[in-house]
């Protein structure tokens, strides 16, 4: 499966922050991420400790996630006042799926009081107690437990081996 890839008004848009750009020209297309150091005419990478400010001068990067007063240091900004989470959440963009099953595997354990949301995917080897709720597109990746009373939003993603003791409560897309 190829890494996906965006134009950064795009990148901007699905993270809410602000675009600043030479020109409309500009609006280049951001294929990964990288540190200022690394980072090269295509990748996103963000300065989060000011002590790294000195970097913004050399790096190489495409486009960097700053604060609104280093905006005018690079060629090509996504302004925030906070930087590191916004960065996390655009390595998200960037993540390959994992996975190719659907559906609820037979080799699951799953509570008939449990209720699953349209969509959700539970790998092999799950246990899934009673009165758990899974909301829309959730996927339990292989060897999850998740104790009774536990609830997940919509689309929420448990990876190998994930532990949620009784009552543990998920937001949406965690």
């Amino acid at each position: 499966m190829a890494t996906p890839s965006y134009k950064l008004s795009e990148i901007a848009a699905k993270l809410g922050l602000e675009l600043a750009l030479p020109s409309p020209d500009d609006d280049i297309v951001i294929t990964g991420i990288n540190t200022l150091e690394e980072a090269g005419p295509t990748e996103l990478s963000f300065l989060a400790n000011p002590k790294c400010a000195p970097q913004l001068a050399s790096t190489k990067a495409g486009a960097v996630i700053v604060r609104p007063e280093h905006k005018d240091e690079v060629a090509r900004a996504l302004v925030t006042d906070n930087p590191y989470p916004m960065f996390a959440q655009a390595l998200t963009l960037f993540a390959r799926p994992q996975g190719s099953f659907s559906g609820v595997s037979h080799m699951a354990c799953v509570s008939p009081e449990a209720t699953l949301g349209e969509g959700c995917t539970v790998y092999p080897f799950c246990y899934i107690g009673p009165r758990v709720v899974l909301g829309k597109g959730c996927i339990i990746f292989p060897g999850c437990y998740l104790g009774e009373d536990c609830v997940l939003g919509d689309g929420c993603v448990l990876y190998p081996n994930v532990v949620l003791m009784a009552g543990t409560v998920l937001g949406k897309g965690c």
